[in-house]
C-alpha cells in the first residue's frame, strides 16, 4: 500500500515534455543569437580598451621620464632651501646685533628706516613663503624617488 506522500507525489508528477526538432532548432538559434551579441559587444569594447591602454602606456612613459628628474629636483630644492635658511639666520642674527648696537648708541629706529624697508621687502618678494615651499617640495618629491 502507498503512503500519503507517495500518493501525493504520484498525483503531482509532471509528464515529461519532449521537444520536437523544430523547437530544438529554435532554442539553439536563440542561444546562437545571444552568443553572437556577446561576441559583438566584446568586439566593440576593444576600441575603447585600446584607447585607454594607449593613454596609460603614454602616461607611464611620461611618468617614468619625470621620475628620472626627481633626484635632481630634490637636490636643487634642498640646496636652495638650505641657502635661503642660512641667509635668514644670518639676517636675523645680524639684525639682532644691529638693534643692540643702535640701542647702546642711543640711535632712534627712524635713523635706519631704509633697513626696515629692506627687511619688509623680503616679505614682498616671497622670500619666506618660498622657503616653506622649497621645504615642502623636497618632502613631496621624496615620495617619488
Amino acid at each position: 500500500m502507498k503512503t500519503s506522500f507517495e500518493k501525493f507525489m504520484a498525483s503531482s508528477a509532471v509528464n515529461k515534455v519532449e521537444l520536437g526538432k523544430a523547437e530544438m532548432i529554435n532554442v539553439q538559434l536563440g542561444a546562437k543569437e545571444d552568443l553572437i551579441k556577446l561576441i559583438n559587444d566584446a568586439a566593440k569594447s576593444v576600441a575603447g580598451a585600446t584607447k585607454i591602454e594607449d593613454e596609460t602606456a603614454k602616461f607611464s612613459q611620461q611618468f617614468n621620464a619625470m621620475k628620472t628628474k626627481v633626484p635632481d629636483l630634490i637636490a636643487k630644492n634642498k640646496a636652495t632651501f638650505d641657502k635661503m635658511f642660512a641667509l635668514k639666520n644670518s639676517i636675523d642674527n645680524s639684525y639682532a646685533k644691529f638693534q643692540a648696537q643702535l640701542k647702546a648708541l642711543g640711535v632712534p629706529k627712524e635713523a635706519v628706516a631704509d633697513l626696515e624697508k629692506a627687511l619688509a621687502s623680503l616679505k614682498e618678494t616671497d622670500f619666506y613663503s618660498l622657503q616653506r615651499d622649497l621645504e615642502f617640495n623636497t618632502k613631496f618629491l621624496e615620495q617619488y624617488k
